[in-house]
C-alpha cells in the first residue's frame, strides 16, 4: 500500500495513470458510457432505476474533470493539439447522437427488454434515462466540448512530458510507476534496443524459411498480414466468425493449462466486439474482469472495427495475454485469496500485471500452443511491439523525439497497420512509462523462474511457482522479488525436511 500511495503523490499533483486531467483513451467522455455499457448491472427494476439516478450525476462528474484541466493548464500542463482534437472527435460524436442513438438510451432499453416488467414501466424508465441525456449527460459533453476549444490554443503539437513543469522528474516518477523499478529512461531505452535487434533475429528466420526477405520488417510483416489467406471477409458474417474463434482459442487453452496451474479462476471468459461507441480509439483487445461478486464472467473485448488489421495469426497471442492465462489469471486468482486483505485482492501494480500478461503469451508458446510457425510468427511479433515500446515511450519523454519520429520508428519495426501505430503512439504520449512495464515485467517474472529453478534444480515446480506469483495478488517487482525467494526458502527447507510446504 506504501508504494501505491507513492506512486499516486510523488508526481507533483499527477495521477500515475498519466499526466493530463482526460485523454483519448479513458476520459471520462470515454470511461462513462463505457462503465454505463460494460458494468452497470440491469437486471431488475431497481437496477434500471439506479442506472438512471448515476446518469442524473453526470454533470458533477464532467464538471470537477472541466475544474481539473482549468487548474492544470494554469500549471501548463495542458494536453498535445492532437491529443485534443481527438478527444474533441469522440466527444462530438456522442453528443451530436440522436436520443434514439444514443448509447445509454439504446443500451438500458436493450437490457429492460430481457425483463419481466409491463410495458408502462419500461416506458417510464426509458423515457426518463431520454430526459437525463437531454437535461444532464448531453449538456455536459458539451460543456467538455468548450473545454477543448478553450485549450487547443494554449496547446502545442509538442507530444513528451518533458515539456511539462519538471518534465524529467514527472517522466522519472512515470517510469518508475510503469516498470516498478528505478531504471533510468536511459537504461530502459538500451534494453529495448537490444530486444528488439533479438527478436528481429528470430523473426528474420522464420520469414526467410517462407522465402520472404525483409531488409525492412515492418514492411514484411505488413505484407504478410494482408495476405487474404490469414484475414476473415469484411462483413458482419466475418466479424462474428472471428469473434467465435476468439472464444474457440480461449476455451482451448482453458482446457489444456492444468499441468500448469494448480490454482484457477472459479469463472470463465467470454469474447465479444468492442462497442462500435469506442472502437475507433480502442486498442485490438481488452479484457474487463467480472464483478468481485462472480455475478457475470469476464469479457474479452476484440476491436473488429477494421477487421482487416487482424490477422489470424496474430489471434492466438493475443488471446492468452488478454483472456487465458494472462489478465484472467492474473486478476481473478488474486481476488478468490481471501486470506488477503481485500486491497491486495484488487490493487494494480502495472509492471507486475501487464509483464504477467506478456509472460502469459511466452507461457503458452513454450508449452506447444503457438508450435504453427506463423503462430509462432505471430507471438514474436506481439513481443516485438513491446520490445519497440521501450524504445518509443522512453524516445517521446526522455530524449524528446516528435510524435512523427514514434511513428515512424514503429512502423519499420512492428508489422501494426499505420492506424494502429498511431493509436499506440498516443497512447504512449497520455500514459508515460505505462506501456514499458510489459517487457521489463515479464523479463522480471524469467529472471525469477530462471532463479528458481537452478536453486531448486529437479525438484522445481512449475506450476507451485506460478501459484506464488499470483496468489500473492499485484506487486511491485521488488516486493514480488522478495516473496518468490522467501518461497524458494521454504521449498528448500521442505525438501531437506521430506515435507510438503503447509498452505
Amino acid at each position: 500500500m506504501d508504494w501505491f500511495l507513492q506512486d499516486l503523490t510523488a508526481n507533483d499533483g499527477s495521477f500515475a495513470g498519466g499526466p493530463y486531467a482526460f485523454n483519448q483513451l479513458n476520459g471520462l467522455h470515454v470511461a462513462l458510457p463505457g462503465y454505463f455499457t460494460n458494468q452497470h448491472t440491469i437486471a431488475n427494476k431497481s437496477d434500471g432505476e439506479a442506472y438512471i439516478s448515476r446518469m442524473a450525476a453526470a454533470g458533477t462528474a464532467f464538471d470537477q474533470v472541466i475544474a481539473h484541466a482549468r487548474d492544470d493548464a494554469k500549471k501548463g500542463v495542458i494536453p498535445p493539439r492532437f491529443i485534443l482534437r481527438k478527444v474533441r472527435a469522440d466527444a462530438l460524436a456522442f453528443a451530436d447522437a440522436s436520443n434514439e442513438d444514443n448509447v445509454l438510451v439504446k443500451h438500458l432499453r436493450e437490457k429492460l427488454a430481457t425483463l419481466s416488467l409491463s410495458d408502462a414501466q419500461r416506458a417510464d424508465l426509458s423515457a426518463r434515462a431520454v430526459a437525463r441525456v437531454d437535461d444532464t449527460v448531453r449538456p455536459a459533453f458539451r460543456r467538455y466540448l468548450a473545454l477543448m476549444d478553450e485549450l487547443e490554443p494554449q496547446s502545442t503539437e509538442d507530444a513528451g512530458v518533458w515539456k511539462l513543469p519538471n518534465g524529467a522528474a514527472r517522466y522519472a516518477a512515470f517510469l518508475r510507476a510503469g516498470t516498478a523499478s528505478d531504471m533510468t529512461a536511459e537504461q530502459v531505452h538500451a534494453i529495448g534496443l537490444a530486444q528488439v535487434a533479438r527478436i528481429e533475429g528470430e523473426l528474420h528466420k522464420i520469414l526467410s524459411a517462407r522465402g520472404i526477405p525483409a531488409p525492412v520488417m515492418g514492411i514484411a510483416l505488413r505484407a504478410l498480414a494482408k495476405d487474404p489467406a490469414f484475414l476473415y471477409p469484411v462483413s458482419d458474417a466475418g466479424r462474428k466468425q472471428m469473434i467465435a474463434d476468439f472464444q474457440a482459442i480461449i476455451d482451448d487453452i482453458d482446457h489444456k493449462t492444468g499441468p500448469l496451474f494448480h490454482d484457477r479462476p472459479a469463472i470463465g471468459v467470454r469474447a465479444e466486439a468492442v462497442p462500435a461507441f469506442r472502437s475507433k480509439t480502442a486498442p485490438g483487445g481488452q479484457y474487463f474482469a467480472p464483478p468481485i461478486d462472480n455475478s457475470r464472467p469476464a469479457t474479452f473485448f476484440a476491436n473488429v472495427e477494421d477487421i482487416g488489421a487482424m490477422p489470424k495469426f496474430a489471434m492466438h497471442t493475443l488471446a492468452y495475454h488478454e483472456g487465458i492465462p494472462g489478465h484472467h489469471f492474473q486478476i481473478v486468482v488474486a481476488r478468490q485469496q481471501k486470506q488477503l486483505p481485500l486491497f491486495r485482492q484488487l490493487i494494480p501494480f502495472n509492471a507486475y500485471s501487464e509483464g504477467w500478461a506478456l509472460y502469459a503469451e511466452q507461457l503458452a508458446a513454450e508449452s506447444g500452443f503457438e508450435n504453427d510457425p506463423l503462430d509462432r510468427l505471430g507471438f514474436l511479433e506481439g513481443q516485438l511491439l513491446r520490445a519497440t515500446r521501450l524504445v518509443v515511450d522512453t524516445g517521446l519523454h526522455s530524449q524528446r523525439w516528435t510524435r512523427g519520429e514514434a511513428i515512424a520508428y514503429m512502423t519499420d519495426h512492428t508489422g501494426e497497420p499505420e492506424k494502429d501505430v498511431v493509436i499506440e503512439v498516443e497512447r504512449y504520449v497520455v500514459w508515460p512509462g505505462q506501456a514499458c512495464g510489459y517487457m521489463i515485467g515479464q523479463l522480471e517474472i524469467l529472471k525469477l523462474r530462471d532463479r528458481a529453478r537452478d536453486k531448486l534444480g529437479p525438484k522445481f515446480d512449475l506450476r507451485e511457482f506460478h501459484d506464488t506469483i499470483l496468489e500473492s495478488g499485484a506487486l511491485p517487482m521488488p516486493l514480488l522479488d522478495r516473496v518468490v525467494d522467501s518461497w524458494i526458502k521454504e521449498r528448500i527447507i521442505a525438501n531437506q525436511l521430506g515435507k510438503p510446504i503447509p498452505s
